[in-house]
């Protein structure tokens, strides 16, 4: 298939079998897949992507639309309305109006549950019709008050209060016995009638069937090759091979340490996320089906959780905006920080970083905005430490140096703004940042005089990793409906862990 893929940073422990998809249709119908070429590649950088297995469930559901409708009318004895969008039922004192519904059923297998038909109303009544059988004499485009076939047995389910605007259902369990073709006939009890989309319409007429399998006694069978990976300090990822079921596996259960954790659907794979660091686990895995059947445990699989990295958040130790209307005015005291592009306004920060030990990892400038957020954002830049305090005014202040980062757009006002300086924290020592404007939809910061100071949040690591991750290997595309194509490929290996992947489509990520 003309496919390749690479890896980001990985895993020593064998992380799981991933799998991912596109997003599929759901109705009642399924449309077969079209299967296209499709170049795909995967490249290992973040979490882990699962996604579910479709199972044979031991109960079914179908719609079927009418294949025909049509309201007869006693004023109007020899007129059709076979092709109209509405249908009406109406009695009592008022001239009649009935109608006529036919369905074809097919495919069933198994029990019938239930069978409810279901019309959708435009106008309601207080007092609505009931569900009568009717010979298959009756064709669409002929029938008339007329030459209508008449009513057979008693009427089911004869409705009270009905609404507008609304779907309404009818049980008619007992005038369905199996695949065949159905004609009913709509009748009122009362002079208090209603109005009914007819299959012309948007809202179709459905006869809507359940079937139920034979009791099911069988047990899946039990799950394989379980693995569990540390993708984190706070998460452990597992996957297994698939039960299998003579009916249907429907979900598995996990456990660990011999406790029950989680129950979760048809899938082969799951995050532990309420794990804490630097701790050993144990896992099992049990397959459920529809019947509540239980397998035996799989295999056991184990992973100790990473030591959570060090992070250390220095306060500022010098803050001052600058302005540039009064471009000799100090702020250095107040305990609000601007930033504007017109006039212009920027926002110095000093930080001291001390006491460290380790790579940088990322390095996070934290603000706490206030009243006045905005839609389009500042970003940070790199300055020298030419400035204090007490003294910086927009005509003495230092230029910026270098690009830009994290140039933000909507920033929501009462809330901290996280910005990515990690490339412009290179070791400990001072730390001289400038926050500019790159609109003139202004925003206003808490500075270190009010009670959410300026942060610079820095996490290290204890070595540095250089090493990438294996490439994914066996990566396959299989098209699984018109608009769905589900990838699955064997994992990454990494001397420190896999975080996730990236999936390329013709070449692009």
């Amino acid at each position: 298939m003309g496919s390749w893929f690479r890896a980001g940073r990985g895993d020593s422990v064998r992380p799981p079998r991933h799998r991912s998809h596109g997003t599929a249709k759901t109705g009642w119908r399924l449309s077969r897949p079209r299967f296209l070429p499709l170049a795909v590649a995967v490249v290992v950088l973040g979490s882990l992507i699962a996604t579910s297995t479709t199972q044979r469930a031991s109960a079914a559901t179908a719609a079927f639309t009418a294949i025909g409708d049509a309201q007869v009318r006693e004023a109007s004895p020899t007129t059709t309305y076979g092709t109209t969008t509405a249908l009406r039922v109406d009695a009592g004192s008022d001239p009649d109006v009935e109608t006529y519904l036919r369905f074809t059923v097919a495919g069933l297998s198994g029990s019938i549950q239930s069978a409810t038909l279901r019309l959708y109303v435009t106008s309601s009544t207080v007092d609505g019709p009931a569900v009568f059988t009717t010979a298959d004499t009756w064709d669409e485009a002929t029938i008339t008050w007329s030459n209508r076939t008449a009513r057979a047995g008693s009427g089911v389910d004869d409705k009270g209060s009905v609404p507008s605007g609304a779907w309404v259902d009818f049980n008619v369990a007992s005038l369905v016995s199996g695949s065949g073709t159905y004609n009913f006939v709509l009748a009122g009890m009362s002079s208090d009638g209603i109005d009914l989309q007819s299959r012309e319409a948007t809202n179709k007429p459905q006869l809507v069937i359940t079937t139920a399998a034979a009791t099911d006694t069988e047990v899946p069978s039990d799950p394989t090759n379980l693995s569990a990976t540390p993708a984190s300090a706070t998460r452990v990822d597992l996957s297994w091979t698939a039960s299998n079921d003579n009916v249907g596996v429907t979900g598995y259960e996990i456990y660990r340490g011999g406790s029950l954790l989680a129950t979760i659907g048809a899938v082969t794979i799951y995050a532990d996320q309420s794990v804490a660091a630097g701790t050993s686990y144990s896992y099992q895995v049990k397959a459920l089906d529809a019947a509540n059947n239980r397998s035996d445990f799989s295999n056991a699989a184990s992973a100790t959780t990473p030591a959570v990295p060090p992070i250390t958040t220095f306060t500022a130790t010098a803050d001052s905006y600058v302005q540039e209307s009064k471009s000799t005015s100090n702020y250095g005291t107040s305990s609000t920080l601007r930033v504007d592009a017109g006039p212009a306004v920027e926002t110095y920060l000093r930080f001291s970083v001390t006491g460290i030990s380790g790579s940088i990892q990322s390095a996070m400038l934290r603000l706490s905005v206030g009243n006045d957020g905005t839609s389009n954002g500042p970003a940070v830049y790199a300055t020298d430490g030419s400035w204090s305090e007490s003294a910086i005014t927009w005509t003495n202040r230092p230029a910026r140096i270098g690009a830009s980062v994290d140039d933000k757009g909507v920033v929501a006002k009462n809330a901290w703004v996280a910005f990515d300086v990690t490339s412009l924290v290179a070791d400990a020592g001072p730390v001289n940042l400038v926050v500019a404007g790159t609109s003139t939809d202004g925003v206003q910061f808490g500075s270190r005089e009010a009670a959410d100071k300026p942060q610079l949040v820095i996490t290290t690591a204890t070595a540095p990793d250089g090493e990438a991750p294996s490439d994914p290997a066996n990566l396959i595309a299989s098209p699984t409906s018109a608009t769905r194509v589900d990838l699955s490929w064997d994992p990454s290996n990494d001397n420190v862990a896999v975080t996730a992947y990236e999936i390329y489509r013709g070449g692009s990520l």
